[in-house]
């Protein structure tokens, strides 16, 4: 959204989805859409390792591969979902060191992109959890070949758990 300037507050309090630019409320279509997609698409890619031994996944072992030095373990997941929601593939690196995964590609089959990302991450221990803290992606092949050396980076910073947070501050 980039005509959208100042700082940006999304939100989604399970219900409905909002978004704030400088305190002001935006109601445009295209901004709630975006921020639909992103609030998401944020919390899966947070959550996604611990999500991963969710029912209805698919895995297929594909083999070893050597990346930049480092060996990997590489493991294609697929979703079981009705034909009518879009699914997305995922090809994870899972270093055999650390049994972690330090990338992987994936597509956003609901944006029509099924051409391969890849994403780097780095992890944070958070109360005894491995949380991703820091994302990067890039265009890429199939092979974990980086197309465009253009990334988008992510952080997640200061995550604290059991908050006792009023349930009102996702509200609008």
């Amino acid at each position: 959204m980039p005509k959208l300037k100042g700082e940006m507050e999304q939100g989604y309090n399970g219900k409905d989805f909002w978004i704030k630019i400088n305190g002001q409320e935006v109601s445009e279509t295209e901004a709630i859409e975006a921020v639909t997609f992103t609030r998401k698409t944020n919390f899966y890619w947070f959550a996604m390792m611990q999500k991963l031994l969710d029912p209805g996944i698919n895995y297929d072992y594909l083999g070893q591969k050597t990346i930049e030095g480092d060996n990997y373990e590489v493991v294609k997941v697929s979703f079981e979902s009705p034909e009518s929601i879009a699914t997305d593939t995922y090809q994870l690196y899972i270093n055999p060191k650390t049994q972690l995964v330090d990338q992987f590609l994936f597509t956003v089959v609901s944006k029509e992109v099924t051409d391969p990302l890849l994403m780097r991450v780095n992890y944070e221990q958070i109360d005894g959890v491995y949380l991703t803290t820091y994302r990067k992606y890039t265009k890429s092949d199939w092979e974990a070949n980086v197309i465009n050396d253009t990334w988008v980076e992510e952080l997640s910073k200061n995550i604290k758990f059991n908050q006792n947070l009023n349930k009102d501050l996702f509200n609008k």
